[in-house]
């Protein structure tokens, strides 16, 4: 009966100090916020006295900017991502999973292996393509290639097929 009791207590024994941890590097850059650039380099990991106007200094760190600039930046950014990228694979998917066309298996193994590739492997490509497509400093190369990359059909077939493209599939 005992034994049975040493195995939780063990597994908890186990689970608190792994869950320490992982804590430990979120309360020292929580205590390396706080401290004065004089007092990073000591061992403690609270300061003796907390510079709760870190946050604000760093706020307001770049010149002619604050952090919110950064983050409005980066809002707009990733919705345009998810636009085009929304866009994009429903229109793909669409044509691989309810369209036929000449070579449809053929073309589906192309984008698959296109998907498979590592992404080392296309940074020169990339770079000389948005090179001559003129978008060297844009915001293009930040859209176009994630939505390119993220192709499928496995959901769409599993939907119920519109009857009114049914309706027009067959009298075509």
């Amino acid at each position: 009966m005992t034994t049975l009791k040493v195995k939780p207590a063990l597994r908890h024994l186990f689970m608190i100090l792994f869950s320490f941890v992982m804590v430990y590097p979120v309360l020292w850059w929580i205590g390396a916020s706080l401290k004065h650039t004089t007092e990073l380099n000591s061992p403690s990991i609270f300061p003796s006295v907390p510079q709760w106007s870190n946050f604000s200094d760093g706020w307001n760190s770049v010149p002619g900017h604050t952090f919110t600039d950064f983050y409005l930046n980066t809002f707009g950014l990733e919705l345009a991502v998810i636009v085009v990228t929304l866009l994009s694979t429903t229109l793909v998917a669409f044509g691989f999973a309810r369209l036929d066309f000449p070579l449809k298996n053929f073309w589906f193994s192309i984008l698959m292996l296109t998907l498979m590739m590592p992404g080392q492997v296309l940074i020169i490509p990339q770079y000389a393509l948005f090179y001559q497509l003129g978008w060297v400093n844009t915001y293009l190369p930040f859209i176009i290639p994630p939505s390119a990359r993220r192709r499928g059909r496995r959901q769409l077939p599993r939907l119920p097929a519109d009857p009114v493209y049914t309706r027009c599939a067959q009298r075509a």
